[in-house]
């Protein structure tokens, strides 16, 4: 008897076991963001909080290592955060990471927000794309924005703000001793164990963060979401942008090639989508291509150079003032790429002008002139006047040695204008 009730209590007790731990067990998504936040980052990001909340996930950890990027980018993730069913820990790491710009606005927007020692926040002032100084009406808007989320998470407003105005940059201990941050985690377990039991406002509603035993799955990007996000990096842009036109130039050169003008204008609408994206000042687009015509018409009239010299200056200048941004370096061409373009578009033209140039010098071949050595053939009996059938075309012939007759086959020996003299094929 006491046999059976043990085991009817041993039963009892693993089922209480197994659905405490069952009970604490779940799971967290993971996506770890790289570069600029731009179309493809802020595709990534929306879908892993849609994913996050269809799979009723314990939270989102968006771990954090940006720049900074596009507005427009930064307030489709801003906004999806903020309606957010599903808690989000923004988290900047690994240790060296920074989280600039728009990556700090994000941080701000989040329920829980984490540093890795050794890396750094803030530097939020906006920069004209023109290159321009901002104007007090911008500081003053994105201020507000930035007021904005830390008064809606309990973040110190005075602080945050000088984000904005001030450009300021928090190491992880300052930032914690300012209250910006939650805490400080050394990897994502630490971060974890520390999230744990914290209560935040998700959605209006004030909820505790369940995070003990959970799993750690990452969301990876998609093939699609990696591409935007490469092509709308400015050097990729540009790059794009400068093949393209060589490659419509090339098929212009050479109608019917078709492979250079296709590939071409593929790079040229990619480019021009990127720089949507990214805002580009018309006068670099338009002297780049002042660049490109210059080249072209220094191959069609060949001056000694001067017109590629122009197009290498316009080309230059046109590099440097195509995304003018000088506080944000990330959203600038670097010069590196900027001498490698203009040093490969450069060479290329110099050999094709170079070309031209033989192709002007060279004597003429067209005419009789050519003819000397070639065969024809007797369209008529030479005495010693009459007529040959030579590439294709009659021409009036002399036969310089005795008479030849109809379609004897015959060898061109010299011209005289129109007339050509002609013997016997030996």
């Amino acid at each position: 008897m006491f046999y059976k009730y043990g085991v009817l209590i041993g039963v009892f007790l693993g089922l209480l076991i197994f659905s405490s731990v069952g009970a604490s067990q779940g799971f967290v998504y993971l996506v770890k963001v790289e570069g600029m936040i731009n179309p493809g980052s802020a595709d990534y990001i929306l879908r892993a909080l849609d994913k996050a909340q269809q799979d009723n996930a314990n939270a989102l950890i968006i771990q954090l290592n940006t720049p900074g990027g596009l507005v427009q980018s930064m307030d489709q993730i801003i906004g999806r955060i903020e309606n957010s069913r599903v808690p989000v820990i923004v988290y900047v790491a690994p240790g060296g990471a920074h989280a600039f710009s728009a990556g700090t606005y994000i941080l701000m927007a989040s329920h829980i927000a984490a540093m890795a020692p050794a890396t750094s926040i803030g530097a939020c002032q906006p920069v004209e794309m023109t290159g321009t100084k901002t104007s007090n009406k911008t500081i003053n808007a994105y201020a507000s924005k930035m007021r904005s989320l830390a008064e809606d998470h309990e973040r110190p407003i005075n602080i945050s703000e000088k984000f904005v105005t001030q450009n300021l940059a928090l190491s992880p201990s300052e930032a914690l001793e300012q209250r910006v941050i939650d805490f400080i985690a050394v990897d994502l377990s630490d971060l974890k164990a520390k999230a744990h039991d914290k209560e935040v406002k998700v959605f209006h509603e004030k909820i505790k963060l369940d995070l003990k035993g959970t799993s750690t799955n990452e969301i990876l990007m998609s093939t699609k979401e990696r591409f935007m996000q490469t092509i709308a990096d400015p050097n990729v842009a540009y790059i794009l942008f400068t093949i393209g036109f060589i490659g419509l130039i090339a098929e212009l050169y050479s109608p019917g090639a078709i492979l250079p003008g296709v590939l071409g204008g593929i790079c040229i609408i990619l480019a021009l989508f990127a720089f949507g994206t990214i805002g580009v000042n018309i006068t670099g687009i338009l002297l780049i291509v002042l660049a490109i015509i210059l080249f072209i018409a220094d191959i069609k009239a060949p001056t000694h150079g001067i017109l590629t010299a122009g197009g290498i200056a316009a080309l230059v200048i046109g590099s440097l003032m195509l995304v003018p941004s000088p506080e944000q370096p990330f959203i600038q061409i670097s010069w590196p790429v900027i001498v490698a373009v203009v040093g490969t578009t450069t060479a290329f033209f110099v050999f094709a002008i170079g070309k031209a140039i033989l192709a002007h010098r060279r004597k003429p071949a067209i005419g009789p002139e050519e003819m000397i050595g070639m065969e024809a053939i007797a369209e008529s009996n030479l005495k010693p006047e009459g007529t040959v059938m030579a590439r294709g075309e009659y021409w009036k012939a002399y036969a310089e040695e005795g008479e030849i007759l109809k379609g004897e086959k015959v060898v061109i020996v010299r011209t005289e204008g129109l007339k050509l003299f002609v013997r016997k094929k030996r």
